[in-house]
C-alpha cells in the first residue's frame, strides 16, 4: 500500500527509532504534559481537531507552516481545558505529577542525570507524544 506522503513515514520511522535508542535522560514532564498524557484522547483531541477543521487561517497555510500552528492551537486548548478543569481532576493529575517527580528525584539521587524542568516550556524540543499525535493525526485527514 502506498502512502500519500512517503516522507512522513520516513520521518516518523527515524523519529521513533531515535527515541527508542536514545541514551539521553528524559526530562520531567510539566503538569500540563501529565494532564495531556492522561486526557488527550477523551478531552483534548476532539477540541483541537474541531478547531483546526473550522479554522480558515489553518486551511490557508502551506504544509510546512501547519505543524507550528497546530502546536500553538493544541497548547492553547490544553491550557484552557486545564484552567477550567474540576478540582478532582486537578488533584488526580497533581498526584501523578508528584509521583513522577519523586521517582525521578530518587533516580537522580542514585546517580542519574535527569534534567528537571517544572514550568511549561516553549523550546520546541518536547518529547510529548500528544503533540506528535496532533501533528500526525491531522496530516492523515
Amino acid at each position: 500500500m502506498r502512502s500519500k506522503n512517503p516522507q512522513n513515514l520516513l520521518t516518523r520511522y527515524i523519529h521513533k527509532s531515535a527515541k527508542k535508542g536514545s541514551k539521553k535522560p528524559k526530562r520531567k514532564h510539566t503538569i500540563l504534559e501529565v494532564y495531556s498524557d492522561r486526557y488527550f484522547k477523551s478531552k483534548l483531541q476532539g477540541l483541537v481537531n474541531e478547531e483546526l477543521k473550522n479554522d480558515l487561517e489553518f486551511a490557508s497555510l502551506s504544509p510546512k507552516k501547519r505543524p507550528p500552528y497546530q502546536l500553538s492551537v493544541y497548547r492553547r486548548i490544553r491550557a484552557d481545558c486545564w484552567k477550567n478543569e474540576s478540582d478532582e481532576v486537578k488533584a488526580e493529575i497533581q498526584n501523578i505529577f508528584d509521583e513522577e517527580h519523586r521517582v525521578k528525584d530518587e533516580e537522580n539521587a542514585d546517580g542519574g542525570d535527569t534534567e528537571t524542568k517544572d514550568d511549561d516550556d516553549d523550546d520546541d524540543d518536547d518529547d510529548d507524544d500528544d503533540e506528535e499525535k496532533i501533528l500526525l493525526g491531522h496530516q492523515q485527514e
